[in-house]
């Protein structure tokens, strides 16, 4: 399930009065882009295409995301995984040149681990993964806000108590993210963690 994040923006309005919502959409989507990238709480197993004769694979990624990393490629028929292949850019494009080989122009599927976070111009997130870590979220946008030396809004001591709230979050969200991908011992788990 989606949620709007003109929604959340107008849960925030309480604590970011006489800030302008743009400021405010903006700060939140920079709070769930470091949220995501830091904890990499965001896992999912993707479709791809893998294409020998470029050594590409294309990974096709959810709406309104983009990849941070590829964790590992399984391909279908093949014994094992690609573990670690390089991403070439954030709309799921993967170097798998060095791993991977066969007959010229072969085309081959699988699925790909890859950690996301939502692109800049998304317009909605997963709600699961907001009402879990709702609090840390918010405080990371109002964190983005107060920091914002020279506007009317700046408040340093409470972007510095967000801060922490925010970078709190930050840690927990990761420590769960790799305990259950450890748990899972690399099997593919999707969707927020």
């Amino acid at each position: 399930m989606r949620l709007a994040l003109d929604d959340i923006v107008q849960e925030l309005l309480p604590e970011t009065q006489n800030i302008p919502e743009a400021d405010v959409k903006t700060a939140l989507i920079l709070a769930l882009r470091s949220f995501c990238d830091c904890s990499q709480i965001w896992r999912e197993e993707c479709e791809c295409v893998v294409v020998s004769a470029t050594g590409t694979a294309e990974v096709s990624l959810p709406p309104h995301a983009e990849a941070i990393y590829c964790q590992y490629i399984r391909l279908d028929g093949m014994k094992g995984i690609i573990r670690n292949p390089a991403l070439l850019d954030v709309n799921g494009s993967v170097d798998v040149s060095n791993e991977y080989s066969s007959s010229r122009g072969q085309v081959t599927r699988g699925k790909a681990m890859m950690i996301l976070q939502p692109a800049y111009s998304a317009d909605v997130i997963d709600s699961v993964m907001y009402r879990r870590w709702q609090q840390g979220i918010k405080a990371g946008a109002i964190f983005n806000l107060r920091s914002m030396y020279g506007r009317e809004w700046y408040e340093p001591n409470v972007a510095a108590f967000n801060m922490q709230e925010f970078q709190r979050a930050i840690g927990a969200a990761s420590r769960e993210a790799m305990n259950k991908y450890l748990a899972s011992e690399g099997r593919a788990e999707v969707g927020w963690i």
